[in-house]
């Protein structure tokens, strides 16, 4: 029953992968100014969920069997039932190698770069240890009689699996919240701009995330000759693209005024 409803979480995670990038390829309309993009996110997030949910449910079945009068475990079943598992989630993590958008692109930064991909991969990792500690399991009261060494398993690889999650669980709120990605420095960002001949100073200086691989800006610079307005657009654009590899920039140029030197919203981070 547990191996099967792993086998079923990962068909649906794959599901779920496919039909969220074939979403988030869809063009941008009046209502959705910024595209699809987030749709990865949301697969993503589905994913881990389902993932989370279920790890949660087989810790709630283990208690439950630690805490019984007599517990009876079918252990040729049980290595059976795992190593089919095992073998499933093998042909799962194949799957995904061939399916991901940035398998055979040269251009891509990671082959994990779409994070959806990621999250069924991570889904597909956490199954194939779940039923790792279930053969290990099985092999425990084959060899010793130890049954408790079944709920026992699940717990270590519980835990085991919910680690995995952590990294991109943050990825998801980091994007969801529009944060600073990762990879991104601000400061040298935020210095780089500043060091334009010209400028006086930048405030609102946002950087973001649609998708792991998609990034956005938005920065207003404050320069002090308006007839170098076009000239500092077009340094401005040539770092955030070329240094950052941001390419959905907005840059407002503004002339210095002596009120931002008191006006807090004049200020940088």
């Amino acid at each position: 029953m547990t191996d099967a409803c792993h086998m079923l979480s990962d068909s649906l995670s794959i599901f779920l992968s496919i039909i969220a990038i074939r979403i988030s390829r869809l063009p941008a309309n009046r209502r959705l100014s910024f595209g699809f993009h987030r749709a990865e996110v949301l697969g993503a997030l589905l994913s881990i969920l389902i993932l989370c949910s279920l790890t949660f449910l087989l810790v709630y079945l283990a208690y439950r069997r630690l805490t019984a009068d007599k517990l009876e475990i079918n252990v040729d079943m049980m290595i059976v039932t795992a190593i089919a598992g095992v073998a499933f989630n093998l042909i799962i993590f194949g799957v995904i190698h061939l399916s991901n958008p940035s398998h055979h692109s040269h251009h891509s930064h990671s082959s994990m770069s779409n994070i959806n991909v990621r999250a069924a991969f991570i889904h597909a990792l956490g199954d194939f240890i779940q039923c790792i500690g279930v053969l290990i399991a099985a092999f425990i009261i084959k060899f010793t009689g130890w049954t408790t060494a079944d709920p026992l398993c699940t717990f270590l690889f519980s835990i085991i699996v919910l680690m995995t999650t952590s990294k991109i669980i943050c990825d998801i709120i980091n994007v969801l919240m529009e944060g600073v990605p990762s990879h991104v420095d601000y400061d040298s960002l935020q210095d780089d701009l500043k060091n334009i001949n010209n400028v006086y100073t930048i405030h609102d200086l946002h950087i973001w995330s649609l998708s792991l691989n998609r990034l956005a800006l938005s920065v207003h610079i404050v320069i002090d000759d308006s007839t170098k307005a076009i000239e500092t657009t077009r340094k401005a654009d040539q770092i955030v693209r070329l240094k950052y590899g941001i390419h959905l920039a907005t840059i407002q140029v503004e002339l210095f005024d002596n009120i931002m030197s008191s006006c807090n919203f004049c200020k940088s981070l």
